[in-house]
């Protein structure tokens, strides 16, 4: 009886070992399942996550790109206006200058439903228009060899161009001032960015629920 009570205890035993055996194996394939798939899931999420990284880097590109374009088409209208007003010939406009400027007053040059294309349009437009009415104030000034004066312009003529010239001066610049003070791009930036960390948390939420 001893010794069959220490067999069937030996064979139960051996059972119960199998059996544990079995049990650890299938939990290791338990978690190295699940770890295999936490990898998956943790590449997927990174993966997505540079991509995402890369189109937010991609749309501050194209922004500061933008900006900077407006920056230095701003910057090149003022200087080119600058050049052209010192090209003018007539003494008599560079002496008055600063009398005309106060005459004419600050004028209203942009509107409410302006954007950035139109703004640098008008832009461009009044630059032209300045080198133009430079070419024909130049074209009516009589030099000092010929007129055996100072210089001077058809009479008539003058005025009514050195107030052309102010104010086309004015819209320049307005014009100018306008276009690099635009908030579209920072709103642009700031949506983007928002989106950017919204979509990063709604995965990473979604990563850890799986």
């Amino acid at each position: 009886m001893q010794n069959k009570g220490y067999t069937e205890a030996s064979a139960d035993a051996r059972l119960f070992a199998d059996f544990m055996g079995s049990t650890i194996e299938k939990v290791e394939q338990v978690v190295r399942t699940a770890h295999t798939k936490q990898q998956r899931i943790n590449g997927e999420y990174q993966q997505l996550e540079r991509r995402l990284q890369n189109t937010k880097s991609n749309a501050d590109r194209l922004c500061s790109t933008e900006k900077r374009r407006r920056d230095n088409a701003a910057r090149n209208a003022v200087e080119h206006m600058k050049v052209a007003l010192s090209n003018i010939k007539d003494p008599h406009f560079h002496r008055m200058e600063s009398k005309y400027i106060r005459r004419c007053g600050r004028g209203s040059y942009v509107s409410e439903t302006d954007n950035p294309n139109t703004v640098k349009r008008k832009l461009t437009e009044a630059v032209s228009r300045l080198d133009n009415l430079v070419v024909d104030l130049n074209k009516a000034f009589i030099p000092p060899a010929i007129s055996n004066i100072v210089g001077g312009v058809v009479r008539p003529y003058r005025k009514g161009r050195y107030i052309k010239i102010i104010k086309t001066r004015d819209e320049i610049l307005a014009f100018a001032e306008a276009l690099i003070s635009f908030s579209d791009i920072s709103s642009q930036q700031r949506e983007c960015g928002e989106a950017f960390n919204a979509r990063v948390e709604r995965e990473k939420s979604g990563r850890d629920e799986r």
